[in-house]
Parts: structure tokens; C-alpha cells; sequence
């Protein structure tokens, strides 16, 4: 028979992100800059300037390198960012576009050259601009690429599967029957993942699988850690999967979308009888978003989203016939005997007079047949193939 299933579902992200100092987190969200500033010699300069600022929103840190030419900054958000170095005798270095993603800690050398500070040397930064600052082995996946990339449910635990030695949930396991929450990692059991929401326990103490899933529009990135990540990391031994939600930006933007699916663009399945209707499969998954400056240091993120949607399956089931339904047996394999004397009726046939009122309008639940299987001719019986309403 066919099942129908009508799913409604509804989701809302805020997110305010305030300029302010911020005690870290076990399980880092955020992303650590080494700097390293030395001449065209290779010899650190100690006592340089050292400035990044978020693009996005239009924040700062500042600092000045130690003795060995370094500065590190830590626990900087997600972004893209300009880094400029400067120090007497020596050019400004304007190094622009660097993108620094979620648990990732890297490496920026900086070389300065000799002249005047007032003047200004600018690049930009590519793929090779930051060198790994530890063994970590994973992948990130940004907002344009959750957002471009085809996805079936639109969720970001689809893109883990992506990676290396990732497999989603084996059928029949207890994760693969909660949605798209379990996936095995390098060997791992389904259950030996821990998941993160901006760097807080994202994790369902029963079942161990995601409990909030934002919407892709309010992801900024995904993170996936499999295998040598950090001691601040741990609880599971299986990957570290960490979802960071997107802040507003000192520009006010937002976005409206759709996505839908319907039967008349589907194709019918080869095991769908050629006369019945093709089975429904209508979803709308829709939704926005808004983000913007609040004040000069805290800005907000907003994203709504809803899903309508309904499903339906073929499946084969036997019903009764339309003689079966008046209480005539008499073509049917079974046997109907009389419950009062456990002898046969004759002939297969039930007396009108003892058919009650319940047992009648009980038989008229089951819907009349509309397809007959080759199992069912041989036993002189009707399958019914229900189709959606």
C-alpha cells in the first residue's frame, strides 16, 4: 500500500556577536594566527606592529611581535581578514584576504624590506599564504560551498561523507533510522563522533548523534576532524564535527530561498505498475535571512526556515474481493469455518443472517483492488496498490 506522510518542520537561528573579551571554550570554534615577521636575511624583527582586522565586520586586534619575531592571535572567528606588520626602517606589509577557517591553526610568515614605514607594500593572499600549524587531518567546508553544492536534505552532516575514510551509517544500524545524524569516521562506530555547535556539545546523550542542525544558510562553515587534532578535543574517539553558525556583518544583508521537489519532475520507477499514478513527492523547504550591525561591536544573525512536505511509497497488500466482501468464499484458498461449530460453511459462503453490521462496515475499511500480482491469481485472490489522495 501506499503511505502517506505530510511533514511540516520549522527552524530559527538568532545569533548576536559582541566585541568583547570571551573566556575560550574547551573545544575551540575558532581559529589561532601565528605571525612570524622577519627580514629578507630570515632574521626575526622583534618589536614589530602587528594589526588584523575582520573584513566582514570591520573589527581589529593589534599587537607587537616578541623576540623571536612572533605574535600569536588566538581565538580569532571565522573570516577573512587583512594582516598588516610594520615597524621604523622598514616597509609596511599589507597582506589581504586571508581566510582563516574553523579549528585551524596556521602559520603566516611575513617579510618586511627596508625603506620608509609610510611606505606600503600589498598582496594577497592564496592557498600557500599560511603553513599548517599542527598535524590535523579533516577538511572544512565554507558557506559557498554548503550552499552550492547539491545536497538532498540539505543538511551539513551530508558533506562529512565527502571526506576521506568517511561513510555514512551503515543500513539497519541504530543511527542510520534517526535521520541524517550518524556516520562512521576512519573506522569509528557510528556512536564514537562528537559533535559541536560553535564549539559547545552538540551531542545527544542517548544515542550520541547531532541534536541541533542548522540550516545550511546560517552555517559558516564545517568542520571535520578525523584523526591527530588537539588535546583541547576530546570525549569520542571517533571525528570531531563542529558546526559554526554565521554573524552579521557591519553591512546589512539578508537572503530569501526555495527549494522544491514535486512528482510531475520525477521519473516514474521501473517497478511502478504502468497503470496506476505516479507516487507524490512534493517538498517546499524555504526560509531567510537577515544580519547586521547592531552597534559599532556587536552585530546580529537571524535565518528562519520551514519544511512542508509529503511522501508516499508503493507497497503490495492483499484485500478482500468484491465477493469476499458479501461474505462468498467459495473462490478464496481458504477455508471459512462456523466459529459456533467449527465445521465449514457450506459451499464457502457466510448466511446474509450472519453477517453483523460491525463486520460489514469493518470489511469496507479495506480499499477495493486496483491490481492484480501473479502470487494473487494463483490463489484466486486481489492485491490492492493504493495510491495517495
Amino acid at each position: 500500500m501506499l503511505g502517506t506522510r505530510v511533514l511540516y518542520a520549522a527552524s530559527i537561528v538568532g545569533a548576536v556577536w559582541i566585541a568583547a573579551p570571551r573566556a575560550a571554550s574547551a573545544q575551540s570554534s575558532t581559529g589561532s594566527l601565528l605571525v612570524e615577521v622577519r627580514d629578507s636575511t630570515g632574521a626575526a624583527i622583534p618589536d614589530s606592529t602587528v594589526v588584523i582586522l575582520n573584513q566582514d565586520n570591520g573589527l581589529r586586534r593589534r599587537g607587537t611581535t616578541s623576540s623571536d619575531g612572533t605574535f600569536a592571535l588566538d581565538g580569532l572567528p571565522t573570516g577573512t581578514y587583512t594582516l598588516i606588520a610594520s615597524r621604523q626602517g622598514y616597509k609596511m606589509e599589507v597582506l589581504n584576504n586571508v581566510r582563516l577557517l574553523t579549528a585551524i591553526k596556521a602559520i603566516v610568515p611575513i617579510t618586511l624590506s627596508p625603506g620608509d614605514v609610510r611606505e606600503q607594500v600589498e598582496v594577497t593572499a592564496d592557498a600557500t599564504t599560511l603553513r599548517p600549524g599542527n598535524s590535523t587531518v579533516g577538511d572544512v567546508y565554507g558557506s559557498q560551498t554548503l550552499l552550492t553544492l547539491p545536497s538532498a536534505e540539505r543538511e551539513a552532516l551530508e558533506f562529512a561523507t565527502q571526506s576521506a575514510g568517511v561513510s555514512p551509517a551503515a543500513p539497519g544500524s541504530r543511527l542510520s533510522t534517526q535521520g541524517n545524524t550518524g556516520v562512521n569516521s576512519a573506522g569509528a562506530r557510528e556512536a564514537a563522533n562528537n559533535y559541536l555547535l560553535d564549539g559547545i556539545d552538540n551531542n545527544d546523550l542517548y544515542l550520541n548523534r547531532l541534536v541541533i542542525n542548522p540550516s545550511l544558510d546560517a552555517i559558516e562553515e564545517f568542520a571535520i576532524l578525523q584523526n591527530t587534532y588537539d588535546a583541547e578535543y576530546g570525549r569520542s574517539a571517533g571525528a570531531q564535527l563542529n558546526i559554526v553558525t554565521k554573524s552579521g556583518t557591519k553591512r546589512l544583508r539578508g537572503s530569501a530561498y526555495e527549494f522544491f521537489r514535486h512528482s510531475a519532475l520525477d521519473a516514474r520507477s521501473p517497478l511502478e505498475p504502468p497503470d496506476t499514478d505516479r507516487p507524490g513527492l512534493p517538498r517546499h523547504q524555504f526560509g531567510g535571512t537577515i544580519g547586521g550591525p547592531l552597534t559599532r561591536r556587536a552585530f546580529y544573525f537571524v535565518n528562519l526556515e520551514a519544511i512542508r512536505g509529503r511522501s508516499t511509497e508503493t507497497r503490495l497488500a492483499h484485500v478482500p474481493t468484491a465477493l469476499e466482501r458479501n461474505g462468498n468464499f467459495s473462490r478464496s484458498a481458504a477455508v471459512i469455518r462456523d466459529p459456533l461449530t467449527g465445521q465449514p460453511f457450506a459451499a464457502g459462503v457466510i448466511p446474509e443472517s450472519r453477517l453483523t453490521a460491525a463486520g460489514v462496515r469493518a470489511v469496507n475499511l479495506y480499499p477495493l483492488a486496483n491490481h492484480e500480482s501473479a502470487q494473487a491469481r494463483q490463489s484466486a485472490d486481489r492485491a490492492v496498490q493504493l495510491q495517495p489522495r
